[in-house]
């Protein structure tokens, strides 16, 4: 058996018959997680990982270029990521209604913009409104600036919000964990949502209403509006029916940075191959292999014969 440290960069495979540990407690209400990781990236599917069988609830790369668009991850912890021009490269997420107002709710994702030009970040369904919850990014002032988030008071999700402080500057050309919590209160409400960057809670304040924008699952564009992020994301997890506690997002954030141990279920990659090597050994001896009745060792002329 092989022995020594692991490296979890090298030496660990991730299960991806299941890849998800769902006993984790920082697992718990997690209904879908697309993650860029080894086993799941190069294709035109954004895979998740909570159901990562053919018929799983996969995202779709629309407008985009496998061979290009799949890049490598500077963010600490990552594998890799997507690639996003800004135009109308996006990623479709089926038709699943994930959240409804007044029912918590907690969404995930790290994020690498290139610039503070309007830019959807992404849009999720919901049940019982007739929009979607919407994320951007854009900075005029006032009225937007930094990470903006939320709906139209017309279309359920009563107003937008975003930070207090214009942290914009600190958001391009860097990596940051971004965390959004729905205590499932009113939506009217600044109190009913949080925003964390790092780790860190951003305290809100109520900001202009969006543009009618749909209500459908969408990873880089305001819903089925026109504006798509420009930049690189990976990593998106949505809670459903909870939202995490502050330990929890930190723990989150801190577990992220080194590749999720716990959370993702692992092989280590040698006692797979000693594991693997053993099997087919095992099935040449006992179906006329090395040392079977029609194997090397058993056949007249043979090595051994």
């Amino acid at each position: 058996m092989a022995t020594g440290l692991l490296d979890p960069r090298v030496d660990v495979m991730i299960d991806m018959v299941q890849p998800v540990n769902l006993l984790h407690p920082l697992n718990r209400g997690l209904v879908s997680w697309w993650l860029a990781s080894p086993g799941t990236m190069g294709g035109s599917r954004f895979v998740d990982v909570m159901s990562p069988g053919p018929n799983g609830n996969h995202g779709t790369l629309t407008n985009m270029n496998p061979a290009t668009d799949w890049v490598g991850s500077s963010r600490p912890g990552g594998w890799g990521a997507l690639d996003f021009g800004g135009t109308d490269e996006h990623i479709a997420i089926g038709s699943k209604d994930y959240i409804a107002s007044g029912r918590p709710f907690c969404i995930s994702f790290w994020m690498n913009p290139d610039d503070s030009a309007l830019e959807g970040i992404f849009q999720v369904q919901s049940s019982n409104t007739t929009s979607g919850f919407t994320a951007l990014i854009f900075d005029s002032g006032a009225d937007y600036h930094s990470i903006n988030m939320g709906g139209r008071n017309a279309e359920g999700w009563g107003e937008t919000y975003h930070p207090i402080a214009d942290i914009t500057a600190d958001l391009i050309d860097s990596w940051n964990f971004i965390v959004i919590n729905y205590n499932g209160g009113t939506t009217t409400s600044v109190d009913s949502f949080k925003l964390f960057i790092n780790g860190i809670n951003e305290p809100l304040e109520i900001g202009a209403n969006f543009a009618a924008h749909g209500n459908n699952n969408v990873i880089a564009r305001e819903g089925t509006g026109s504006d798509y992020f420009n930049g690189t994301l990976d990593d998106f997890r949505i809670y459903g029916s909870r939202e995490l506690t502050v330990s929890e997002i930190f723990q989150l954030y801190q577990l992220s940075q080194q590749g999720y141990p716990g959370l993702l279920n692992r092989i280590d990659r040698r006692v797979f191959a000693e594991v693997a090597v053993g099997r087919i050994m095992g099935s040449l001896a006992g179906h006329g292999g090395l040392a079977g009745p029609g194997g090397i060792a058993g056949r007249r002329g043979g090595i051994a014969a």
